[in-house]
């Protein structure tokens, strides 16, 4: 499955397709998957008060599954948060806004991820995953 949607509105630098990508994006989603949000913002004024850090990952939310692999088949673009802001505006003006993840400029694992819907906007914190007990 292709995606025609290509962040061609944002001012960004394309983040090198392959494993590079694949394990942010993979990073960013762990968090979401985990489901413990900080913060459900019901509106963009909300959302751009947690818009902090000066550099944001951006990556469509979009997965294609083959047996139990997930392949991430969006794209991961960075972005300064000025740019970002103004890309978000745009696409909740014009209609087009699509999901995605947001996460400040990391290394490892994110501090914070933020999952953007058509309608929902969740902030996540990135806490590790907790280990069974035996």
């Amino acid at each position: 499955m292709k995606s025609e949607y290509t962040f061609a509105a944002l001012a960004k630098q394309d983040v090198a397709p392959g494993p590079d990508a694949d394990a942010l994006f993979f990073s960013m989603l762990a968090p979401v998957l985990r489901g413990c949000p900080l913060v459900a913002c019901d509106s963009m004024a909300a959302l751009q008060m947690q818009l902090t850090a000066p550099a944001y990952y951006v990556a469509h939310k979009l997965v294609a599954h083959a047996g139990k692999r997930v392949i991430f088949q969006g794209r991961m673009v960075q972005a300064s948060v000025t740019d970002l802001l103004v890309f978000l505006d745009a696409a909740v003006t014009s209609g087009d806004l699509r999901p995605m993840l947001l996460a400040p400029v990391f290394e490892g694992t994110p501090a914070q991820v933020i999952h953007i819907d058509e309608d929902v906007r969740h902030v996540y914190a990135a806490i590790p995953a907790k280990k069974r007990q035996v």
